[in-house]
């Protein structure tokens, strides 16, 4: 070991070369915290300390004792005392702040241009997507101008495109095919074959000619009371009171959310956990497409193995599909993906725009379908009637949406964990800062208003967000432009939609789908960087695909949490050795890195993951295995032991009858039952002293130090096994020593009594440790 000498000189303070050390150097005057927290001069003498009790008793700070009342108090008091009125709308409201450096000669330009072509996107898209809900396209416009308003004012990322998103329209379409289902149960409709054709009638998936909305059609299907009130719970006004409701009660949740703090929450959900499900969900969002570019009226499928039994049913029945669909579908699949992939995405550079193929497609198909008759002709589904006019706000009725909230809580927490790595990307890209908890707060208050509009839970696109940076956009300015030409469609242009066939919009969301599907040849690059993180993306990606989407996001956190645990149990201990780096040392793995010096009688370990319940048990046997030393067995396989036989003593307690043999059975930490007679407990006393031996240990090592750098907390639990290291070792006549515990660790071996009890064997260093550890080897 070179340099131990010097560099430990330096980390006590002792006038070396005035170099910088790992350990804080004290060459000036220096100060100490008195018990009353004042700051006293201290000898620099005083200050050649290496262990941690020495260290806590003078230098940390004393402690508040506070009640949970003074901890909430003074935690409200923080957050809100210096806050001014306008320091508050700025923190609620960051687009204020914004927009107070706002260059309208250089920003307008750009954020126009931006905002435009995101809204031309947005119209195609926002009624694919509200119609992949169950609900009538219109939906999705409502959503896109609400949820781009309230982003506006609330959001801290400055390109992000919030409006309908695939992958939450097809989450809230098992929410609102859950209600149908309880519904027609509440009516006693089973689920036969009456009930297929009843939910087919009621799909808004289907269009008859009679009628403008789907209320009008079944109450001229239905003429008895009963049927009338079935046909009004299954309206499309009900249901979208229903997603009103779900969306409501799951926005406020978040907000309050956000307001308490808790934007990391997000942590918890893995990168490759979010990235597996939206993948998944795109195998259930192009199954329901599927059905509609056939033209096959399918009943939809809910529960476990649901997207197994959709192509089932799908395969039995596709000598039905309706050929007009299927070629009207393909056409506009080939133009979509020919434009989007060969045009958009190769001379993205050159395009200062990309093409709106996809209005483009929208606007001719409309045109051609209005003309032509095709779709009487052909029995080809449109979009039929929209609704002209923004709609009143309202709030929806709050009990509807009680029996679905969990259900609502995991889209908008799969919208929010979206957002936010969403957020972060355009945030390093521009070189700006995003705020977690605003995020989740804006969320949250988006759904809000959302759900007072016919809306339901939205979210950032992806795609828009990219279109919408590409296109120049530099603040959410580009949103009110993009809002704008929203309700330009909304107020005016949305009733010559009326004959755009849905295959059409089923064609855009499948091509849509192309960056998601993509996403899955990244696994084999991400088993080569990270196995745990590929074995949850395919075990998130298989169970959301093949069971149920609630159900794969389940999986996929205890999957999470799963491989968690067992990194914090996998490799636990290294044995480590110091490696001179220069004038430095540096403790590395003896397994992975080679020079490292072998000190002698001294071996030191380093734990490498928490120290807690969950592998307490298993750090104590891995340092019994890398170390090669395990105590237990040792004792178990050295120790003389001499058995008195008690009861045959004389009246002078001496033993008639001895026995002297090798014992092989597991010596335990309890002292033997001693009797009550005071000759027997003499003799046991006699015994214990002078007959039972252990033989001296004469191993690899008289030292053992364990490196606590890696550990960032520990338990109760975990205090045990470092106080059992201890008694173990040292019975078998090795020190034990302890080093680089992290402050958090300090804290819970201060309140277990461990630093009162071990702090002398407690170093601030390794290289302290293993100095102490080889002054009392010479001594």
């Amino acid at each position: 070991m070179t340099n131990h000498s010097q560099g430990r000189g330096e980390e006590e303070g002792v006038a070396g070369d005035g170099q910088n050390s790992s350990f804080p150097l004290i060459t000036q005057t220096n100060y100490l915290c008195s018990s009353t927290g004042s700051l006293e001069l201290a000898d620099a003498r005083e200050l050649n300390m290496r262990n941690l009790l020495d260290f806590e008793s003078r230098y940390r700070k004393p402690e508040d004792n506070l009640s949970v009342k003074e901890i909430v108090k003074r935690w409200v008091m923080k957050k809100w005392k210096k806050r001014s009125a306008k320091g508050i709308l700025s923190k609620n409201f960051p687009t204020l702040s914004a927009l107070r450096g706002y260059n309208v000669r250089e920003d307008l330009p750009s954020d126009a241009i931006a905002g435009l072509t995101v809204g031309i996107t947005m119209i195609p898209q926002g009624m694919a997507f509200a119609y992949l809900s169950t609900l009538p396209p219109i939906v999705g416009l409502y959503i896109s101008l609400f949820a781009s308003l309230a982003y506006f004012f609330l959001g801290t990322s400055r390109q992000l495109s919030w409006g309908c998103v695939a992958v939450l329209s097809i989450l809230m379409a098992d929410i609102l095919y859950s209600y149908e289902t309880k519904v027609k149960a509440a009516f006693g409709i089973v689920d036969n074959e009456s009930a297929q054709s009843l939910s087919w009638t009621l799909s808004p998936l289907l269009n008859t000619t009679e009628g403008s909305t789907v209320g009008g059609i079944l109450n001229s299907t239905f003429s008895d009371p009963v049927n009338s009130e079935l046909a009004e719970a299954l309206s499309d006004e009900k249901k979208i009171e229903v997603a009103g409701a779900v969306t409501l009660i799951s926005g406020i949740i978040l907000a309050v959310l956000g307001k308490l703090g808790l934007g990391r929450v997000t942590s918890f959900m893995s990168d490759a956990l979010i990235t597996s499900f939206t993948v998944g969900v795109s195998f259930h969002v192009i199954t329901s497409q599927i059905k509609t570019v056939l033209g096959l009226h399918i009943p939809q499928q809910n529960g476990i193995f649901k997207l197994i039994k959709m192509w089932i049913l799908m395969l039995s029945d596709v000598h039905h599909a309706n050929p007009a669909t299927v070629i009207v579908s393909l056409v506009c699949i080939v133009v979509l993906y020919t434009v989007k992939r060969f045009v958009n995405e190769k001379y993205k550079k050159k395009l200062r725009v990309p093409i709106p193929i996809e209005l483009i497609v929208v606007i001719i198909a409309t045109v051609i379908f209005t003309y032509t008759g095709l779709s009487e002709k052909y029995s080809v589904n449109v979009v039929k009637e929209i609704k002209v006019g923004v709609p009143s706000p309202r709030i929806p009725n709050l009990s509807l949406g009680t029996d679905y909230v969990v259900d609502g809580l995991v889209i908008i927490i799969v919208s929010f964990t979206q957002n936010v790595a969403m957020a972060k990307l355009m945030g390093l890209k521009h070189g700006y800062r995003i705020d977690a908890n605003q995020e989740m707060f804006a969320c949250g208050m988006v759904s809000v208003l959302c759900s007072f509009f016919s809306g339901y839970i939205s979210g950032p696109s992806v795609s828009r967000s990219l279109v919408q940076d590409g296109a120049g956009g530099r603040t959410q300015v580009a949103s009110l432009f993009a809002a704008a030409l929203v309700l330009v469609v909304i107020m005016l242009i949305g009733p010559y939609f009326y004959y755009l066939p849905m295959c059409v919009l089923a064609a855009i969301i499948m091509v849509n789908l192309r960056s998601m599907f993509l996403k899955i040849a990244t696994v084999p690059a991400l088993w080569r960087k990270s196995r745990a993180d590929a074995l949850v993306w395919v075990i998130t990606c298989a169970a959301t695909v093949f069971l149920q989407t609630d159900v794969g996001l389940l999986v996929g956190i205890m999957a999470c949490i799963l491989f968690v645990l067992m990194r914090s149990q996998i490799s636990a201990v290294d044995v480590v050795s110091e490696v001179q780096a220069g004038e430095y040392g540096v403790w590395r793995s003896e397994k992975k890195y080679l020079g490292g010096r072998a000190i002698d009688g001294v071996k030191v370990v380093r734990i490498n993951s928490a120290l807690y319940f969950a592998n307490a048990e298993i750090v104590t046997d891995q340092v019994f295995k890398q170390t090669g030393v395990n105590p237990i067995k040792m004792k178990r396989e050295h120790s003389v032991e001499v058995k008195v036989d008690v009861d045959n003593t004389d009246e002078h307690g001496a033993a008639l009858k001895t026995e002297i043999h090798h014992s092989n059975s597991i010596m335990t930490e309890s002292e033997p039952p001693v009797e009550n007679s005071d000759v027997k407990s003499n003799i046991h006393q006699r015994v214990d002293q002078n007959c039972t031996q252990v033989k001296p240990y004469t191993g690899p090592f008289s030292s053992l130090i364990v490196d606590l750098s890696s550990v960032p907390f520990v338990d109760v639990m975990g205090v045990q096994a470092m106080e059992f290291l201890i008694a173990k070792y040292q019975a078998a006549g090795i020190n034990v020593y302890y080093s680089n515990a992290q402050e958090k660790c300090v804290n819970t071996l201060q309140k277990t009594g461990f630093v009162k009890k071990h702090g002398d064997i407690v170093f601030l260093s390794t290289d302290a440790a293993v100095e102490h550890a080889m002054t009392v080897d010479r001594a």
